[in-house]
């Protein structure tokens, strides 16, 4: 979590305590991510092709997710696995690689998603393993996902083989949510929860708060339930103060 300003956090009640580290773990726990609350304005092209794999009859695709920090590369990982009925078993973290003992499940799940995949290209035994992967996969007709920040061909592979296997990939851009396009769907998030967040409340949000748009969403979850506890109006004033809170949380 990216908290921008520190705070004095020295005179605090127990009490305050306690609802800091109330702030802190609904700050830092999203709500599930599906393919149903992905925000895909500007993307809608990507989810559609995402959502061709939901329900289909077994075949082999590499659909590969490529755009910088911020695009919901992650949310679609997990939804994915969701809507695949795979979650968490098939979302794998590029470093899984070296575990050779879940090597030929990986090879075998019916759905696999590795995040961050181009963190195993330049070193031959990750590309060989990588390579294995996607052979066996593409021989029992099996579904895969990989994130990273640039398509294929911005990476180099030290194994020729494996950068053949790559050219196969769907390539899926996702482009970052605009701030208008962040407050819009704030806005009506918040009024969904049957409270208003008025413009000045929304950009400060957007210049204290971490921006992405998973974390600013439990900031107004959070909101909506401390301004209920303590009978106040949603104000700068507030919102400030439960950042300070979860800052204070956060550091103990």
């Amino acid at each position: 979590m990216e908290l921008r300003h520190a705070w004095d956090c020295t005179a605090e009640s127990t009490a305050g305590r306690a609802l800091n580290q109330l702030v802190l773990e609904e700050l830092g726990f999203p709500e599930e991510r599906t393919l149903e609350n992905f925000v895909g304005r500007g993307n809608e092209e990507a989810l559609q092709r995402l959502e061709t794999l939901v329900g289909a009859a077994p075949e082999f695709r590499l659909v590969w997710l490529a755009g910088g920090s911020g695009t919901g590369k992650s949310h679609l990982v997990e939804a994915m696995c969701r809507a695949m009925r795979a979650w968490p078993a098939s979302a794998v973290r590029w470093q899984d690689w070296s575990d050779a003992a879940r090597e030929t499940e990986f090879a075998t799940m019916p759905f696999l998603a590795i995040d961050d995949v181009h963190r195993l290209f330049g070193e031959r035994r990750r590309e060989q393993w990588l390579m294995h992967v996607i052979d066996v996969r593409r021989h029992l007709k099996l579904p895969t996902l990989f994130t990273s920040g640039d398509g294929p061909i911005g990476y180099r592979c030290a194994l020729r083989d494996l950068r053949t296997r790559l050219g196969m990939a769907e390539v899926v851009w996702l482009d970052p949510l605009s701030d208008e396009v962040k407050i819009e769907v704030l806005a009506e998030f918040a009024r969904a929860r049957g409270f208003r967040l008025d413009a000045d409340v929304l950009r400060f949000m957007l210049s204290r708060h971490n921006r992405n748009l998973g974390r600013l969403m439990a900031l107004v979850r959070s909101i909506d339930r401390i301004a209920l506890a303590k009978q106040r109006p949603v104000t700068v004033p507030l919102v400030r103060e439960i950042l300070r809170e979860a800052e204070c949380a956060q550091g103990g």
